[in-house]
Parts: structure tokens; sequence; C-alpha cells
């Protein structure tokens, strides 16, 4: 089915990503061809083999979007979009479900010359940008490692395609001229920048983000993970070395000492295998400035240092000269840490609570942010504590906050929090956002009391009767609002092409993905985690509805009643 749909696919194994004959550094469309049909049931090494992986021929590319755990990909890609334009909506991988970020999106995009390693960037901020020299995609049957779950393609619209039914590359949209040329001059900046630099700056360069001192347990558990995690000892040792830069870039100690002993351990197995370990190692430090460049840090390295789409405001990156010396010194009492008073510290910085469900939540970029707390908690911890970082000491700390009994009281539904401000819809006052106003999410959106959209209502008059704009309208104002007063829901019906699609892409972009769900109605009260994918959420929005019958409609019922349900 790829071979016909246009696709160049591989066969692989989950575990094994970077074998068994998959095409690695640069490969040229002519020379691809399908594998022999033995080779996807076994790997020269004798493993079986029962995933697939896509390799983006010259003319298509995929932005890999890494948004889970600590990963802020969207964060990269929301503040991208506001600089060169929305990506159109193009097919999709992902084995994590449908309305969720992380994901491989695919694009056509100019040839240009086939032989141009850096013809477009490699990566950005928790985000990757898959290409002929650079990676390759996992796709349907495959089963991801990291979440168990079989990878599934999703059409424009974001719906579930039938395992049956695979796109074709001419499905994928083409890439905007403006995110073409910023991927390309991306990485053309990078390589004039690393042109200039000879092999030993640049392990400079990438030593730069070493930082010195004894190795932090989180440095430790870095380096360790070397000997534990499945693979080859040369991409343990990559993905190694990457890690731990990207501890000293966060300001933990130690990275340096780290390196010299991931180089101790690496080395002499490479040497005995016949390699030249050193150079391997060496190249590999050398490369790993790519992965700095390719972030474009600025000459000083406090706060974000420049990086495109890092998600966090220069206020929230912090860095421990953002803690006075009289506050570091504060906390201890001798060599005694005293977590009341550093949590205290810590608290008139960055203000923190706990969350109705039990969780630290910190108030960050204006709403309390539940999603992101845990990783900016720990970043303060880290700048406070310094060279004395140990996870017991974080525990303790994150313990005396979690004592807190600053709790949020009943939640104000009269105003709505949106990108500049919390705005009271009810007389049209803007406030400026405030940790005192319990608020646990933000519309991507600014208020424009003056601001017109001639556009939106000519496409309204377009796609619908008159007397169903004001409905359609009342329906978005709607969305905004976090009770169920109304009962109702609501349903677009009419032929294709005809405008419902993209008057609920409006919506959603209105709302913000992270507020919005996007089950079918079959799927409740049938599918065991689908109520509980609407915790939190303004709207659920799905696309394309079948024809299906409803097995059972109580928890439908339920959830359009305004009743209260419960959930996994």
């Amino acid at each position: 089915m790829y071979v016909s749909a246009g696709w160049k696919v591989f066969p692989t194994n989950s575990r094994r990503y970077s074998g068994g004959g998959l095409p690695s550094g640069h490969q040229e469309a002519s020379n691809y061809a399908p594998a022999a049909p033995q080779s996807w049931s076994i790997d020269p090494a004798g493993n079986p083999r029962n995933d697939c992986a896509v390799w983006a021929a010259p003319g298509l590319i995929g932005i890999d979007v890494d948004h889970y755990g600590d990963k802020r990909g969207q964060d990269t890609i929301d503040e991208l979009e506001r600089k060169y334009g929305q990506l159109p909506a193009t097919v999709s991988s992902t084995s994590r479900g449908a309305r969720q970020p992380a994901r491989i999106y695919w694009f056509r995009v100019p040839e240009g010359d086939s032989h141009e390693r850096n013809q477009f960037v490699t990566k950005l901020r928790d985000v990757e940008i898959i290409q002929s020299h650079h990676r390759f995609g996992a796709v349907y049957p495959s089963v991801s490692h990291k979440t168990g779950e079989t990878y599934r393609w999703f059409s424009k619209t974001d719906e579930m395609l039938p395992e049956t039914v695979i796109p074709s590359v001419e499905d994928c949209a083409e890439l905007t001229a403006a995110w073409v040329e910023f991927l390309r001059e991306g990485s053309n900046s990078v390589a004039k920048r690393q042109s200039d630099l000879t092999w030993q700056q640049k392990i400079d360069v990438t030593l730069d983000y070493a930082t010195g001192g004894d190795p932090c347990n989180v440095v430790l558990d870095a380096l360790e993970r070397y000997s534990k995690e499945d693979g080859s000892h040369y991409d343990r040792m990559v993905k190694t070395t990457l890690d731990l830069l990207r501890r000293g870039e966060q300001g933990h100690a130690g990275v340096r000492t780290a390196l010299s002993k991931l180089q101790e351990m690496y080395v002499p197995y490479a040497d005995e295998q016949g390699r030249e370990g050193l150079g391997e190692f060496e190249r590999q430090l050398a490369g790993a400035g790519d992965v700095i460049f390719n972030g474009e840090p600025s000459a000083d390295r406090n706060g974000c240092r420049g990086m495109l789409g890092c998600g966090v405001s220069d206020a929230l990156v912090i860095t421990g000269s953002d803690f006075s010396v009289e506050e570091e010194r504060r906390c201890w009492n001798r060599d005694k840490l005293l977590p009341s008073t550093a949590a205290a510290v810590i608290t008139d910085r960055l203000p923190v609570r706990v969350s109705p469900s039990g969780e630290l939540t910190a108030w960050v970029n204006g709403y309390w942010n539940e999603e992101r707390s845990k990783n900016t908690i720990h970043r303060h911890v880290v700048a406070l504590l310094g060279d004395r970082y140990t996870q017991t000491a974080d525990g303790n700390i994150c313990a005396v906050l979690q004592a807190s009994d600053d709790s949020p009281e009943e939640r104000d539904t009269e105003w709505l929090n949106v990108a500049n401000g919390l705005l009271n819809w009810k007389t049209g006052v803007l406030w400026e956002h405030t940790p005192d106003h319990d608020s646990d999410y933000q519309f991507p959106v600014e208020f424009d009391p003056a601001a017109t959209a001639p556009r939106f209502e000519r496409f309204l008059a377009e796609v619908l009767h008159k007397d169903d704009v004001e409905t359609v309208l009342r329906m978005f104002g709607y969305c905004l609002f976090r009770g169920y007063p109304i009962h109702k829901a609501f349903m677009l019906t009419g032929s294709g092409s005809n405008g419902k699609s993209l008057l609920l892409k409006t919506l959603v972009q209105m709302l913000g993905k992270r507020n919005t769900s996007g089950n079918s109605p079959q799927s409740f009260g049938a599918e065991r985690f689908s109520v509980g994918d609407l915790h939190g959420k303004f709207a659920n929005i799905a696309f394309d509805v079948s024809s299906e019958r409803f097995v059972d409609t109580a928890a439908w019922k339920q959830l359009t009643s305004g009743d209260e349900v419960r959930f996994e």
C-alpha cells in the first residue's frame, strides 16, 4: 500500500531504530528500492521485524513535534507560527491519538539540490525536521516503544484513518514559502557559522555548555542510562552525550566530569571493535554543537539564550544568578538545608499552590499551568541550590510546598483568561493577569474591543443560512464558558466541502488545541478513557462523525445534561 501511495518505506524493529539496512546519512532517491519481502520478517542480526519506517525522499519532510513530559515542541511551533504563519493542514502520524500535538506532520517541499546535506535545519527546541539525510519516521503498523500503542495515520482534519487507508504523498500539504525559507535559512546560517570553526573549536564550543564541579544526581542518572538502555553502544553514546549537554544547559552540575566518564566507558569498547573510539567520541562532541547551533544561542548564557520557541519566558528560565547570594545563604544552616526557607524564597519569585487534584501547580505565563509546573518548579530549585542540588533536597522543598494550604477557591466564571489579560465577559473590562485569580487555562487570542472580522463574517454568510449565523456565533461564545447551563450539543450537517471543517478549525484555533478534545459521540460509554479526555476542556470537537449507531447513549445524555460523570 505504501509503495503505490508514493512512500519510500523500510522494515524496522521498534527497539532497534538505527539498524538493519535503514538508510543512514544521505541517500539519493534514485538509489531507493523497496525492501525484499523476507526482510520484513527478520533483520540481518536475526531480530524479528514487525514495524515500518518512512524515508523522507527529496521533496518531502516530516516535522516531528515532541510534546509530552517536559518536552514542549508544540510551544515551539506556536511561537514560529506567530512569525511565519500557520502551518497548512496536512496528514500526520502518531501513536498518541487524535488532538495530541505530539506527532509527525508530513509536507511536500521544493526538492532543491538532493546532495545538499543542510537543505533544512534539523533540530529546533523539541522539534526535529525529518529529511533525506536526517532520520526517518515510524508509521503504521509500527508500535511505539514509548507509548506501547500502534502508530496511526490522521487526515488533514485530524481524523484517524482506517487501518486499510494509507494517505498518498500527494495528500501531504505543500509547506508555505515563509516556512521553507525559515527552515532553509536556519540551516544555511548554522552551516555558515560552523564552517568558520576548526574541529577543536567546535568541541570547545560544545564543552562551553558543560558545567563543572561534581555531577549532581540528575547528571548521574543521565550517565547511568548509557549502561542500562537498549541499542548499540554508539547509539547510546550519541544519546547520552546530547542528554548530558542538555542537563548542563539547564544548569545541572558536573557535566564535564560525566562526559569524561562516558569517554572512558565508550572509547575502549569501540577500539576493541576495530573502530577509532576517540575519533567517534570527539566527532559526536563536535556534532553536538550542531544541535546547540540549531537552537540559535545568543552570547549570553543566562536566561533562555534566545532559543527559538523555547516556550518559557526569560523571567522563568532562570540560572543561579537570578537568586542573590543572600537568598541562597538563607536556605542553609551550615551544611543543612532549611526546606521551609528555601520554599519561601522560591514562592517569592514563583507563585505555587496545590491544585484540586492534589498536584503542585505553578503560575506560569498568566495562569495556573499544571502541565508546565513540574519542570518550572524544578528549574527554580536547581537555580537556588546550584552545585548543592540533590534529588533529596528537591523532594524536601516540594514536600513543604505540597503542605501549603493555598488551595484554589471556587472558580469565578465571569472572567476569561486571554493572552493579554483577564476579560470580564459581562462588562468588557480587561484586567492584568494575576495569580490571585483561579485560572488554570488561557485562550491563545488577544482581546481587542475595536477588532473586526470581515473575512470571517463573509465566510459565515457564504456557508450558512442567514438565520443560522447568530446561532453559530452563540455556539462560539458558549464554548468560551466553563459551565454547562444550556444543555445542548451542536451538530453541523451538509454535503462535503461546504465549510464545516473550516468552521470547526477556526473554533479550535480560538479555544486552543490544549483546551479541546476530539472524541466521536459514539466513543462515550463505549471506550474506557473517552470521558476522561474531556477533563479540563472547553469543548469536544469531532470533525467527522460516522454513521455508526450509538450503542450506549447513557454517557452521552449525562454529558449533555450537565450531570456529574465519573471517568478514568
